[in-house]
């Protein structure tokens, strides 16, 4: 059996499988962007595009930091895909990473092997985007017009600035003042 390895760029990995081109690409993630800390559901597609029956398949989900799993071990069987299996008939699978306290904002990879008789038949990356949102605000100076504040003061200006600290930007601040 000859087997041919192509390579799709970007969203989608392909495997020539005899007379079968078995397609492997990440459908979404939710939440997009995912936060540091935090849970994201990866669902990525799996067809086949040939015209035989391709059998006992199975993806693996290789997380390295900051992804991890809580107890899933990243293995999932496909079992079989039938002629043309694609489209609204392919094979979805979904799987829940946990984001690490200590991940960065951007694109991180994670590695989708898809497996053959328990062998790797390919390996992909994929990028999941992290935003970790870390605007961290303080109180930089309280000023008030007057001055002096007596009780029978019928108004009062204050003026409150507020300094960013973190490494991300701030957005949609809301403060109140008790």
């Amino acid at each position: 059996l000859l087997t041919s390895l192509f390579i799709v760029p970007s969203a989608s990995s392909e495997v020539i499988l005899g007379e079968n081109a078995v397609v492997v690409s990440m459908l979404n993630q939710d939440p997009d962007p995912v936060g540091k800390d935090d849970y994201v559901t990866v669902r990525f597609k799996v067809e086949n595009l040939g015209n035989e029956k391709v059998e006992d398949l199975s993806l693996q989900l290789s997380p390295e930091f900051p992804f991890s799993f809580d107890s899933d071990s990243g293995m999932k069987n496909i079992g079989s895909l039938g002629v043309v299996q694609a489209g609204d008939h392919a094979v979805v699978l979904k799987y829940k990473l946990r984001v690490d306290p200590n991940a960065v904002s951007g694109y991180n990879s994670i590695d989708v092997s898809l497996l053959k008789k328990g062998r790797v038949q390919f390996t992909k990356q994929f990028e999941i985007e992290i935003d970790t949102l870390d605007a961290n605000l303080q109180v930089g100076s309280i000023t008030s017009s007057p001055l002096s504040i007596v009780s029978d003061t019928d108004e009062i200006k204050f003026d409150v600035q507020i300094q960013n600290i973190g490494d991300d930007d701030a957005k949609s601040i809301i403060a109140e003042l008790e």
